[in-house]
């Protein structure tokens, strides 16, 4: 789970992510990237009724997505704000194929 320092919760930070964020696409997640000066890296995630009508579903997969971020914070390259926004088919993923898809936009990250 995350702690509260490390989510984005305010609307003006969302909104500056949605404005000034560099996106980087994978074939199940979005990610919007912004640069912040915290001493940490914030995230924040997105799972939409596109993915799936049902509540559970959804939270299921937020729920897989924030037991992941945790043991990536150290691969981002700087200290960010990251926006994860979940599309079609990402609840059918496996956590270690979700972890790998992570990984690979996280390395395509140039700040």
């Amino acid at each position: 789970m995350l702690s509260k320092k490390y989510k984005i919760i305010k609307k003006e930070d969302f909104n500056l992510l949605y404005k000034n964020g560099i996106t980087y696409h994978s074939k199940h997640l979005k990610i919007l990237i912004l640069p912040n000066n915290l001493k940490s890296n914030r995230f924040s995630i997105v799972v939409s009724k596109k993915i799936s009508a049902k509540a559970t579903v959804r939270n299921a997969t937020k729920r897989k997505l924030k037991h992941i971020l945790p043991s990536l914070d150290t691969f981002f390259p700087t200290k960010v704000d990251a926006l994860l926004i979940a599309h079609a088919g990402i609840g059918n993923l496996k956590t270690n194929i979700l972890i790998e898809e992570i990984k690979n936009i996280i390395k395509r990250i140039t700040l």
